[in-house]
């Protein structure tokens, strides 16, 4: 009986104690550094989640720049029902021994945004805004386990057999010359309509050397699909977008094209190949828990990337984190803040021998590799050949951009002897198997000429050669150099029957016959002025340009020698033309092929004026920036202005509107 009495003591003391840790448990859950399924930027990292009976208070480290969207109302999602934010409290900084930065080097800050209480047995909520600029999903409320493989139960099963890699014994075979789409299928796992991702793919004509840009949007659910025209099997930039293109846009000039896009999310260098379709899945959970700079798993690397169909083999380890570092390292060898003083002292050749060292230490590594097959091998050394030799290139620049950080009164001029460009005697210029590389294309655009003690001396004096497919391309780069402001003339038409590849020929012909159609397409149109005061200065100028449209809402836009603000084109038939004028101001750097080319996408009044009057005008407007938006009302009083490449369409259509009203 007494051991009974005993025993029952025993079990109701343990029933007690197990009842007041459940107690505690219910009053206060706490979970440090959560995993989470996606995000929209990087700007913040959760660090801890503390759940009682009164509130839901998530600590997390951020950019002062974060807490603006505060103001917009930050809620939590738990199953469909929100709570939102009842306060925020920004903590002093302190110490913190991971030394916590986003990726452009701000310190990240700790702030406790306080929430109501939500439900105990919450297992994952969202954490949004009203205006979709910071959203979390898939928050979780377990202690994510320490260096566990991350799960890729979400990603088809196309992708996880391709990226088992086999070796084949086969090495890099030449391209081949073909004028065709290359098709790129995409699917985004993890992907929220929120996220309004945008693609951009900008291939590089190898024989014209114009960049043309590609958008799509993806769809709700993840999946995308864009097609691009190339000549051959090569390296194209990739880029992934965030919103829509009319917010917080940057016009991108790229010889005449234009890229109406908004917050870069990821960029990256994929291979295509004309008439093949290459399929790609990101991995955004494994994405999201690599760039988290607050996670248990720092050494797990996981893997984002995931390719299919044409190019599979070389893409899939070109995007692996383990080999996905190279071109880094020789980067590094030269433009590391903190060897900075190192690098500005150096001679020409301890430049070189730096890079080659750095590059030849890059390829050993890559040769040591059991799990690289001999194709990604020869893929991988030569792209580092072409990557170093890019850099040696640039020699006068980042040792002139190393003296410039250390304030170094030393201003000597670089000299670069004969020997000093033995390296491009390392590159294939002439094999076909440089068309797969983005440098290869660097190469082309400097010429047949090198700076040798300041002097232009010609190529084949170093490399001993002056003919092969190398010189065919600039001899197809100079024949083409007009095109995009004009067509071809008569004597460039002449030189093209001179190529020894017909098909660089037709190539070039097809793009001239687009030039021609375009010109004379734009010679109907009758929505745009060619204003001309050449005789007008100071105070009559400004009275023939701005004067002139007093009593109407004017947009002012000073392009000088970039492009018009080309997104705000599609918003114009929304305002009266008789109420509201579009002025667009360029001077003598634009050439007049090239204004003569853009200015009839552009509906308003152009004046391509003097220098000296285009200096009067941004000085009348007080401008500091020669690219400048300025939005002046029915009094030609200036109302607000926009100075640098970026500009807000939304903002400019309110003020617009606003002024409208007065």
């Amino acid at each position: 009986m007494r051991n009974e009495s005993i025993m029952k003591t025993q079990i109701l003391t343990i029933l007690s104690l197990l009842l007041v840790f459940g107690q505690l448990s219910a009053k206060e859950i706490v979970v440090e550094y959560p995993a989470f399924s996606t995000r929209l930027n990087d700007a913040f990292d959760i660090e801890k989640i503390i759940i009682t009976e009164n509130s839901t208070t998530v600590q997390i480290r951020a950019h002062d720049r974060v807490m603006q969207y505060v103001d917009c109302a930050i809620y939590l999602n738990v199953g469909g029902k929100e709570y939102p934010i009842q306060y925020y409290a920004k903590h002093d900084s302190g110490t913190y021994e991971n030394n916590v930065k986003t990726n452009y080097g701000f310190d990240l800050v700790p702030f406790s945004l306080v929430f109501p209480p939500i439900p105990a047995k919450t297992e994952r909520f969202d954490l949004c805004t009203r205006n979709g600029k910071l959203m979390i999903w898939g928050i979780e409320l377990k202690k994510p386990k320490k260096n566990t493989k991350p799960s890729t139960a979400h990603i088809p099963d196309e992708f996880l057999k391709v990226a088992i890699t086999k070796e084949d014994g086969k090495g890099l075979e030449a391209p081949q010359w073909k004028a065709a789409d290359a098709i790129l299928k995409g699917y985004f796992a993890g992907y929220k309509p929120e996220m309004n991702f945008r693609i951009e793919l900008s291939p590089n004509n190898i024989v014209t050397g114009r960049t043309a840009i590609y958008i799509a949007d993806v769809n709700r659910d993840g999946t995308f699909e864009i097609d691009v025209p190339i000549l051959v099997t090569r390296q194209v930039w990739f880029r992934v977008f965030i919103g829509n293109a009319d917010e917080n846009v940057r016009d991108f000039r790229m010889r005449g094209m234009i890229s109406p896009v908004g917050n870069i999310f990821t960029t990256g260098i994929i291979v295509l190949s004309p008439g093949e379709e290459t399929r790609i899945c990101f991995d955004m959970p494994a994405y999201f828990r690599r760039e988290a700079r607050l996670r248990y798993d720092k050494q797990i690397e996981p893997k984002i990337f995931y390719f299919a169909g044409a190019n599979a083999e070389i893409n899939n380890l070109y995007h692996d984190a383990k080999y996905h570092t190279y071109s880094a390292k020789i980067q590094n060898s030269i433009h590391d803040i903190r060897i900075n003083d190192e690098i500005a002292k150096l001679t020409p050749s301890e430049f070189k021998e730096r890079v080659i060292k750095a590059k030849e230490q890059c390829i050993a590594e890559i040769d040591a590799h059991p799990s690289l097959t001999l194709k990604t091998k020869e893929f991988f050394k030569l792209n580092l050949e072409y990557y170093a030799a890019d850099c040696l290139d640039d020699i006068k620049f980042s040792i002139r951009l190393a003296r410039l950080r250390e304030d170094s009164r030393q201003d000597t001029e670089i000299e670069l002897n004969k020997e000093y460009y033995s390296y491009l005697n390392d590159l294939p210029l002439n094999s076909p198997v440089s068309l797969y590389f983005l440098d290869y294309n660097s190469k082309i655009v400097r010429g047949k000429f090198i700076e040798i003690n300041n002097e232009q001396t010609p190529l084949s004096e170093v490399t001993g050669i002056s003919e092969g497919l190398f010189f065919d391309l600039i001899e197809c780069r100079e024949i083409c150099a007009p095109l995009g402001l004009k067509p071809l003339p008569e004597e460039n038409i002449e030189r093209l029957k001179q190529l020894k590849k017909p098909f660089f020929e037709q190539i070039i012909l097809a793009e001239n016959e687009e030039i021609l159609a375009k010109i004379e397409n734009k010679k109907s149109r009758r929505d745009y002025h060619v204003n001309d005061v050449q005789d007008k200065e100071n105070d009559e100028l400004f009275e023939a340009i701005i004067g002139k449209e007093k009593g109407k809402v004017v947009l002012v836009d000073f392009w000088a020698n970039g492009v018009p603000f080309h997104p705000f084109v599609a918003h114009k038939d929304k305002f009266d033309p008789d109420k509201v004028v579009f002025v667009y101001l360029t001077d003598e750097k634009t050439t007049i092929d090239k204004w003569n080319l853009i200015i009839p996408d552009f509906s308003g009044e152009h004046y391509r004026l003097s220098r000296k009057q285009y200096e009067y005008m941004v000085k009348r407007f007080k401008l500091d920036m020669h690219t400048s938006l300025v939005l002046l009302d029915k009094n030609s009083d200036r109302i607000t202005f926009s100075d640098g490449l970026f500009f807000s369409v939304k903002g400019i259509l309110d003020k617009i509107n606003e002024a409208l009203t007065k």
